[in-house]
């Protein structure tokens, strides 16, 4: 039997060479439970045998068995790898489910987006594709906090609205941050323009699951009261 014949039934089974040198296969089990005839051209030996004993005028084809070996070897560490890169994988979903929220401008989203397409879980996640999302994380890293901005972009912010005291930058129940102007302190509430949850307050008293931004001023207390 031609060899190409051979491979496609031969699964799990084992390799043997006919009298006159021809590689077959059995399959299944790998053992003689018939005989026929080598089926190469000008040959017609008896091949296989019977009770799951060889012919006695065949011969196990080591070099085929050791071949066989290798490519099971070959396979084996070929889905190992591709397990690893999964795990891999995985391990940067959860990563990006607390990075996500950080931040809300364009550049950040961008960013975000650069991260979600090279983990497609259509393309392999090689050992470059980690270190390109690492140097992607690298830039979320420059978001401070839940304000969605860099430092650099924070200070500009805080000198643009530099008539608005310490104390009253809120942030919202989903961490997006407002600011409360004059005295600083809730007299009404109104919708986050980000996700529409309530924020503000009334009679100087904040809503109870809004707070202080401290990351934005650095303060730890209401601008009001006193």
């Amino acid at each position: 039997m031609q060899i190409k014949q051979a491979l496609n039934f031969a699964g799990s089974g084992h390799w043997y060479k006919c009298p006159r040198g021809h590689v077959y296969a059995i399959g299944d089990c790998g053992l003689a439970n018939q005989v026929s005839r080598c089926p190469e051209a000008g040959c017609g030996a008896v091949i296989g045998g019977h009770h799951y004993q060889l012919d006695g005028s065949n011969t196990l084809a080591a070099e085929m068995e050791s071949n066989n070996r290798a490519s099971n070897v070959s396979v084996v560490s070929q889905f190992m790898e591709e397990v690893h890169c999964e795990l891999q994988r995985i391990r940067y979903v959860s990563i990006m489910k607390s990075v996500r929220p950080r931040g809300h401008n364009d550049r950040f989203l961008e960013t975000v987006r650069e991260i979600d397409a090279l983990m497609d879980p259509t393309r392999v996640f090689t050992a470059q594709v980690e270190r390109d999302v690492k140097a992607l994380l690298k830039i979320c890293e420059t978001f401070v906090g839940g304000l969605g901005i860099s430092n650099e972009e924070r200070l500009l912010v805080l000198k643009a609205m530099n008539d608005v005291k310490k104390g009253a930058w809120y942030k919202c129940p989903n961490e997006h941050i407002y600011c409360i102007t004059e005295c600083g302190g809730a007299m009404e509430t109104a919708v986050c323009p980000d996700c529409g949850a309530g924020i503000g307050g009334s009679s100087h008293t904040l809503r109870p699951d809004n707070r202080v931004a401290s990351e934005m001023d650095g303060a730890t207390a209401h601008a009001w009261p006193q």
